[in-house]
């Protein structure tokens, strides 16, 4: 869980010749230091650090300076220390987290402590297989199975389990999102071709997912837990299926909640990755307290007003924070608080029938959660995506 969650600064430095060599003396110092190898045996599966060199083989512990720095979570030269006792590696441990926190300032920042657990179901696979081919269904499924593995790969991820319609992997939380998009995508092909028992109609296929943003201290189980209860009470029941459901876990717990439908009207999740974008490339294009003061002020009512009032309130709390000075930035403040209201708008699924195959009526909503966690996952994306390698 440490290492994927330092995944993205690993990639942000593994992209730049420069930085290289800063974490090459890094490595060196805890080679000397140490007088060993402290290894992760997960880097060689992350192609986003191919460039890295020897460094990517330390363990995640070894990058992040609160792991660094306690004796029981990262022994160095000897065993962690029992209670009551002081720690043997103390004046080593002194020096490298010295290393590390240098190593930062050099390469921008410190990495962050924060992964993607997402989890990948198919809607209602029991209805299709009593009402549809057996054969035909389990031809679809394992033309997607075959394709998970590659998908996550390609998102620097970790797959964990892959079998008929169910997907588990790890990934960096800078990439999550696109991974579950690309996943639904190859679900949705993977049934391209097939047709009802008459030839006429598509079969009508949907998957849901979970994502859960978590701090690496996190029991594994508990963010486990958490996810599968997003899959299956939020994202497919309560938003009625080809849902994605996203969550926040901190370390003191669970803060912020979302879920869209795939797609549809309020093309989410890409409204949403549009506005942690919007927030990487500029931090201080929001106030601080506009997310914030839109909450608390106005609530719930904020949510249930009509699309005209809630733009209105979001642009006169825009210009407190920011106030223009002319027609441009006027113009400019607008495009602003349209893609945070694209962000924040969700929709819901209904059935027609209770546990129907057919087509949903859907209906819009307005979530605030959905700025919350993208302004998150902008500071843990401050470095950009991963870049091509440089010329030397």
């Amino acid at each position: 869980t440490a290492y994927m969650a330092v995944a993205p600064w690993l990639m942000h430095i593994a992209a730049n010749s420069t930085y290289r060599l800063k974490m090459d003396k890094y490595f060196e110092k805890v080679q000397e230091e140490v007088g060993k190898q402290l290894s992760s045996k997960y880097s060689t599966q992350l192609p986003g650090l191919k460039n890295l060199g020897p460094a990517a083989n330390l363990d995640g512990n070894m990058f992040l300076e609160t792991a660094l720095a306690n004796p029981r979570a990262t022994p160095l030269k000897n065993d962690p220390p029992k209670t009551g006792e002081d720690d043997p590696d103390k004046e080593i441990r002194k020096k490298l987290v010295g290393s590390l926190q240098k190593l930062g300032k050099e390469v921008g920042g410190a990495a962050q402590p924060y992964y993607a657990l997402l989890l990948m179901d198919g809607d209602r696979l029991g209805q299709l297989l009593r009402k549809y081919n057996e054969q035909d269904i389990s031809k679809a499924l394992d033309r997607f199975v075959k394709q998970v593995q590659k998908i996550v790969d390609k998102n620097n991820g970790v797959t964990i389990y892959a079998g008929g319609d169910d997907v588990l992997a790890m990934l960096p939380a800078t990439q999550a999102i696109q991974c579950a998009r690309n996943l639904r995508k190859a679900y949705d092909e993977a049934f391209y071709n097939l047709v009802d028992a008459n030839k006429k109609d598509k079969i009508p296929t949907t998957a849901s997912c979970a994502i859960v943003f978590t701090h690496y201290h996190n029991p594994l189980r508990g963010v486990m837990e958490l996810a599968r209860k997003e899959l299956d009470d939020t994202a497919k029941e309560e938003n009625g299926r080809n849902s994605l459901a996203l969550a926040v876990m901190q370390a003191s717990g669970v803060h912020n909640r979302w879920v869209s439908q795939f797609g549809g009207t309020t093309r989410q999740p890409e409204s949403l990755e549009k506005l942690r974008e919007t927030i990487a490339q500029n931090k201080d294009l929001y106030s601080t307290g506009f997310f914030y003061n839109l909450r608390e002020r106005y609530g719930n009512w904020f949510s249930q007003c009509n699309h005209e009032e809630r733009k209105a309130i979001a642009l006169a709390e825009y210009y407190k924070g920011n106030p223009p000075k002319d027609e441009t930035e006027r113009t400019k403040a607008k495009n602003d608080v349209k893609t945070f209201l694209a962000a924040c708008q969700t929709q819901q699924g209904k059935d027609k029938e209770n546990n129907s195959l057919e087509k949903k009526e859907t209906k819009e909503s307005f979530h605030i959660e959905g700025a919350f966690i993208a302004r998150f996952l902008a500071e843990l994306n401050r470095f950009g995506p991963p870049q091509k390698e440089e010329n030397s």
